[in-house]
């Protein structure tokens, strides 16, 4: 009977890491995303968010991508970095909406994801971007990652009356 034990524990062990491996390693590849304001000069309006290396784009490596239809929209995972990039001469503020409800979630009771309203750990641990409302210092913007869900966000920038709203999407 012990024998019977250990070799259903053995399978059991191997089939939970054929299962999570391919999680892990997709999540390994997703890399920290560096985005860059385009602002107006004449206006000093955002015009767009992009990435500073469209190959780097962590949708393109996800099985369903999620921003495929959405105009400037990233994707990211837990502990990873977001960095928002503009000329230093413009002030500019990011204004996070939680587009996720708790209902879209999946329940996990291993899951230490968190539904709030930002995606970002908070500002006294990691430099985070707790608050809802995050102003540049300097032209950068520096967040890390930590509860998954959807977010839209303005990009409001000093001296223009519109805002810009790109969308970051934050997975498992």
């Amino acid at each position: 009977m012990n024998t019977l034990v250990q070799v259903a524990r053995k399978t059991f062990i191997v089939a939970l890491s054929v299962i999570l491996l391919p999680m892990s390693i997709a999540q390994a590849k997703q890399n920290d995303q560096t985005l860059v304001i385009d602002i107006d000069p004449v206006t000093s309006c955002a015009l767009t968010v992009t990435l500073a290396d469209p190959e780097d784009n962590n949708c393109n490596k996800l099985d369903k991508n999620p921003c495929k239809n959405v105009k400037d929209c990233i994707c990211s995972v837990k502990d990873k970095k977001i960095i928002w990039k503009a000329d230093s001469k413009y002030k500019y503020t990011l204004h996070f909406h939680p587009v996720t409800s708790a209902a879209d979630l999946p329940v996990n009771p291993n899951d230490d994801f968190e539904l709030e309203l930002t995606p970002f750990k908070e500002k006294n641990k990691d430099d985070g971007c707790s608050s809802t409302l995050v102003t540049s210092d300097e032209g950068v913007i520096d967040c890390k990652v930590k509860n998954k869900g959807t977010w839209d966000y303005d990009v409001k920038v000093e001296g223009c009356a519109e805002g810009f709203d790109p969308r970051i999407v934050i997975h498992q």
